[in-house]
């Protein structure tokens, strides 16, 4: 007999009021904290709910989950796969699930906000310094990077773009978790009609997360608690509804742990509160614990009345492990041991505003879960380039005053980026800054931070190497260090160091987009010359936009100038007779403005040297630009320009001689030309050459090797009239019955045929089994449609499967016998490599609700081991065996056990419940098992099952025949059948049933 080893796997487991003459000198409004700006969600994770749905309805998951919780209480340590460096890293895609939106609008964000999320989700894992996540905890050694591989083998950005607008559930509210008008999560019943049935990547080898507008009609805008997200397990590893689901708004928000928070369970990290509700309906009644030693037992701090979900230093005493002491970070020894509920408030698995971190112990178990249950990430293609990388970047700015630093951004296609610096197997980097003066600067980094020692204009090249080769991209005069703007004439304000209720509150210049409080400094001003700058070409034109606003007490006037000579003031006619104030507005009391106006570089501006821009404003009347004023601020930027640019020659090359697209030229081919880099929209990327599949203009950006631009475009329209699929079912059924074994369908509608499911690719195919089945139908443009027909199993639902490990084989033990009413069937004791043997058809028989039946099942035992017997009805059809089904049922009807050597016949009496499914044929499942209860969806050591049919009929009813006997001859009865009364009354209508509920005689009109 073989020996079953079992193996453990892991874990699968949010005024001043009144007029005041212009000196007079006011107390300032105190502005709010930040965090009292914070809304206060007390359900910001959906995670419990849809794992409480889950281990109520899907019997496999829930024995995957337990056998995983048991697991966590038991790890310690456990080694685990990592990457090159030291890191495991995990691919991701992205689906981005829009309201039809242009990219870069409303719910269609754009890449770069796309990959913002993946940095922000990096800096809590990985506890990147500087970042919010950089906290007390451990660095996790997890990082997560988009996917550049796609399941075809293709390179892709891993961000995947959902048009949802033709879903109006979805339109209006999103997702819907509990109750409300919104598209499930997950729903595989039939046709396209969830969430996740939109788009999903192969959940063995891509991590696939969902970002979305609406969980329940509500997001971080909508006011009062909200759904800010939710995962799923790794239990669910594999399973097309896992991933995580996280509202777009928190996934934009680098200080919202939403997304950190959710990537822990699918992690197999739980609440550190878990169970503090005993009933999963978030009412607080004990204590809570993950099961983790290194955090303490506590209820969530969402919970804690008064509040102190944003009192990050609460000193408060932790009633539910006062004398809690661990290290929390083995990494340098950080211990929390005070007892109080500063002991788990910071960490990103309790529900609090003061998340930063996680623990050594939730770090075993995130990889332990990667490293069991979710380990096929390790060996995913999806993170290996499939081409040589198309060399992009960009840095976070162009100028930069001497002694500051520039981060530059590798954004090469096929090519990881965690933004991290973390390294990659067979992928190099190397950066070369070089301002043709001094040595040149190096380095290997994928997104290096530099500080220049030197001025000077700076060429920059990003060389990347991967497998297939190198490439390389050179941008000449990238970058500017200069030793700062020339100082430039003071402004004062009499009301000062405070916020005053007027000023300006944003700055959109070419690169600049600056977001600034209405505060006004001591000295009066703002500057940023060094750290918010542009550069701009002489003679092109710029759009510059300033929003501002005004007090309760007058009007608000706004003015712009620019330094366009460097002489360190601001004139209306300079020294080469320019007007240097670019703009000049103003608004009325109580409102805000937002005046723009279209700059152009004049031919004798100061070349390449930073300039001095002053955004300055005033309270009752024009600010006075250098000197002294009454509620006057300025914020200063720098301007950098540079030599009339000679743009390049953009140009699109139709490698396809078509502009229309067809179906049998479904993909239209065009090359960029005239530069050394190139952008299109449409979310087409930064290769020379993309393929066109959808209709629409597609603009190119090329850019020289200068940095000039210049833009090319060309329209693709389409013409794809699509065929009218049809099936035509000639059997008149749509389920397989006992006496039904196939179906004959007929597609029609074009000239050729594929149906799926390996029914071939004629008209005309026969189905004998249950499921969905879809014919693809072509015309002869070449244009397909598709069309389905679900076939059911009358047979009785199917249940979940099992197998066992010992099969294909006679172990002596089981069942040998079972008698039900008409059924009477003997068997060996023989295992079937299936684990399972299906009399459904064959030994089946009606029981009619409310008369009892006995039932008697004779098994067996070995000598070296008990036996186990159970029985199941699926008395709801739902295809579960439940010991609470939809109407509250228990369908187990039978259980026992015996020792060694005994043969045993168990009996029962069974009736049929009121609520059973009447008139259809019905599961009853006898199994039975070696040593142990046997499982019903799962893997057994010396397991069988063995499936009967039942038909439920309505309850028997009585007829008073006035003391008459009926008489039935022959019975059995092989052809004539003749009924009578005994005492010869007159039989006005009958009807007779056989054992099986059909109807096979009738008098009835």
């Amino acid at each position: 007999m073989k020996i079953k080893n079992y193996s453990l796997s892991f874990l699968l487991i949010f005024l001043l009021i009144g007029y005041t003459s212009s000196g007079q000198k006011l107390n300032p409004q105190v502005e709010p904290s930040e965090n009292k700006n914070k809304p206060f969600n007390s359900e910001f994770c959906g995670t419990d709910f849809f794992h409480n749905q889950k281990m109520k309805t899907d019997e496999a998951y829930r024995i995957r989950h337990n056998k995983s919780t048991e697991a966590i209480k038991k790890i310690t340590s456990q080694p685990y796969k990592i990457a090159a460096g030291g890191i495991s890293q995990i691919p991701v895609v992205v689906h981005v699930m829009h309201k039809g939106e242009a990219v870069g609008t409303g719910t269609n964000i754009s890449d770069d906000d796309v990959k913002k999320g993946i940095k922000y989700l990096n800096n809590y894992w990985r506890k990147v310094s500087g970042s919010p996540g950089f906290g007390d905890g451990v660095d996790m050694k997890i990082e997560f990077v988009l996917a550049i591989q796609d399941e075809n083998g293709n390179c892709t950005t891993g961000i995947d773009r959902v048009n949802m607008s033709g879903v109006p559930a979805y339109v209006s509210n999103g997702v819907n978790r509990s109750s409300t008008n919104g598209i499930p999560d997950y729903d595989a019943t039939g046709g396209v009609n969830s969430l996740k049935e939109y788009s999903v990547w192969d959940p063995t080898k891509y991590y696939n997360v969902w970002i979305v507008d609406e969980i329940d009609n509500k997001n971080c805008f909508s006011g009062g608690s909200y759904t800010a997200g939710y995962a799923y397990y790794a239990s669910s590893h594999g399973q097309l509804y896992d991933g995580s689901v996280v509202l777009i708004c928190s996934y934009l928000n680098e200080t919202d742990v939403t997304w950190a928070h959710e990537m822990g369970h699918a992690f197999n990290l739980l609440h550190t509160f878990d169970d503090d509700d005993t009933n999963g309906d978030d009412v607080v009644v004990k204590c809570g614990d993950d099961g983790i030693a290194d955090t303490p037992k506590h209820k969530r701090t969402s919970s804690i009345s008064p509040s102190i979900y944003f009192n990050c230093t609460n000193s408060d005493a932790n009633a539910c492990d006062p004398t809690f002491n661990q290290v929390i970070n083995p990494d340098n020894g950080f211990t929390r041991n005070s007892g109080t509920h500063q002991d788990h408030m910071h960490n990103y698995m309790d529900y609090t505003g003061c998340s930063t971190e996680f623990t050594g112990g939730q770090r075993t178990v995130t990889s332990a879960a990667l490293s069991t249950q979710r380990a096929s990430f390790l060996t995913s293609p999806a993170l290996t380039p499939t081409a040589r990388a198309t060399v992009f970047f960009t840095s976070s700015a162009t100028n930069v005053c001497l002694g500051n630093a520039i981060t530059f951004y590798d954004e090469s296609s096929c090519t990881p980026n965690t933004y991290t610096n973390s390294t990659y197997t067979n992928i190099s980097f190397l950066w070369t800054f070089n301002n043709n003066v001094n040595s040149p600067i190096t380095s290997t980094l994928q997104n290096p931070t530099i500080t220049f020692p030197n001025t000077g204009v700076y060429d920059v090249t990003l060389a990347v190497t991967n497998s297939h080769g190198t490439t390389s991209l050179q941008k000449i005069g990238n970058i500017a260090v200069t030793p700062g703007v020339v100082a430039s004439c003071s402004i004062t304000s009499t009301n000062n160091n405070g916020n005053f209720t007027i000023g300006v509150t944003k700055v959109s210049f070419n690169s600049i987009n600056n977001t600034t409080t209405i505060f006004i400094p001591a000295n009066a001003m703002n500057d940023f010359t060094c750290s918010k700058n542009t550069t701009v070409f002489s003679g092109n034109s710029y759009p510059l936009t300033v929003n501002y606003k005004s007090r309760s007490t007058g009007r608000a006037f706004l003015e712009v100038w620019i330094d366009w000579d460097n002489s360190g003031t601001f004139q209306t006619s300079n020294s080469n007779g320019v007007n240097e104030r670019v703009l000049t507005n103003d608004i009325p009391a109580s409102s805000t403005g937002s005046p723009s106006v279209s700059i152009t570089p004049p031919a004798s501006a100061t070349l390449n040297t930073l300039l001095r821009m002053r955004v300055i404003s005033e309270h009752t009347k024009s600010p006075t630009v250098c000197g002294a004023g009454t509620y006057q601020r300025s914020d200063d930027y720098g301007v950098y320009v540079k030599a009339a640019c000679t743009p390049p020659t953009a140009g699109i090359t139709n490698n396809s001689g078509t502009t229309v697209l067809t179906c049998l030229a479904p993909s239209i081919s065009l090359t960029a030309t005239g530069g050394v880099s190139y952008l299109w929209n449409n979310n087409k990327g930064i290769t020379p050459t993309i393929a066109v599949t959808t209709p629409g203009t597609y603009t190119v950006t090329v850019t020289s090797a200068n940095g000039c631009t210049a833009t090319q475009s060309i329209v693709i329209t389409e013409n794809k009239p699509a065929p009218t699929a049809v099936i035509t079912n000639n059997t008149g059924s749509t389920a397989i019955t006992c006496t039904i074994s196939s179906i004959s369908v007929t597609a029609s509608g074009g000239v050729s045929y594929s149906w799926d499911n390996g029914l071939g690719n004629n008209a005309n195919a026969t189905i004998t089994a249950p499921g969905t089945y879809t014919v693809t139908v072509t015309a002869a443009n070449g244009c397909t449609a598709t069309k389905s027909i679900v076939i059911t199993d009358g047979k009785g639902a199917p249940a979940c499967s099992i197998s066992s490990f010992n099969s294909d084989a006679n172990y002596g033990c089981g069942v040998t016998n079972v008698t039900l009413n008409t059924i009477n069937k003997t068997t060996t004791t023989y295992i079937p490599v299936s684990a399972m043997q299906n009399f459904i058809c064959t030994n089946n028989t009606s029981l009619a609700i409310g008369t009892a039946y006995n039932l008697n099942v004779t098994y067996k035992s070995r000598s070296d081991g008990t036996q186990f017997l159970e029985v199941w009805i699926d008395w709801d059809n739902n295809g579960l065996l439940q010991t609470s089904n939809s109407n509250g049922v228990n369908e187990r009807v039978l259980t026992d056990n015996i020792a060694v050597s005994v043969t045993k016949t168990a009996t029962i009496s069974i009736t049929p419940p009121a609520t059973a499914t009447v008139n259809t044929l019905l599961r009853m499942r006898v199994i039975s098992e070696y040593k142990g209860a046997p499982v019903m969806c799962d893997e057994g050591s010396v397991m069988r099952a063995d499936d009967y049919g039942v038909t439920v009929t309505n309850p028997l009813s009585t007829t008073n025949f006035l003391n008459s006997e009926v008489v039935l001859y022959p019975n059995p009865v092989k052809d004539n059948l003749t009924v009578s009364l005994k005492n010869n009354d007159e039989i006005m209508s009958y009807q007779i049933f056989d054992v099986t509920g059909k109807n096979v005689m009738s008098n009835a009109k």
